[in-house]
């Protein structure tokens, strides 16, 4: 967006704040998710945010590049909870209610 025509120079320089929630900036374990998108098209995305992929180092540094306003700071807020993992019980009942 930074490096895009005036229309998107002028959005990106009018943003003020913005807010990402469930955003993996640093990784997320994908032990879990590989089973649910093994063989679909967001297969490769899901590879690519293993905490310290290539792609995700890639990510920030880029926008790190972009993000050069010298008054604004990026304060990254993140769960300390462990979450439950959705488990299909009865997968008949899930293929009937797909």
């Amino acid at each position: 967006m930074k490096g895009g025509d005036e229309m998107d120079r002028a959005n990106f320089n009018s943003i003020y704040g913005a807010l990402f929630f469930g955003v993996p900036n640093r990784g997320i374990r994908i032990e879990h998710w590989l089973s649910m998108v093994n063989g679909q098209p967001n297969e490769s995305l899901v590879k690519k945010l293993r905490p310290g992929s290539k792609y995700l180092r890639e990510l920030g540094a880029n926008f790190n590049a972009a993000f050069t306003f010298p008054d604004s700071k990026i304060i990254s807020i993140y769960e300390t909870e462990k979450t439950r993992t959705a488990r299909v019980r009865n997968l008949r009942l899930a293929l009937l209610l797909y």
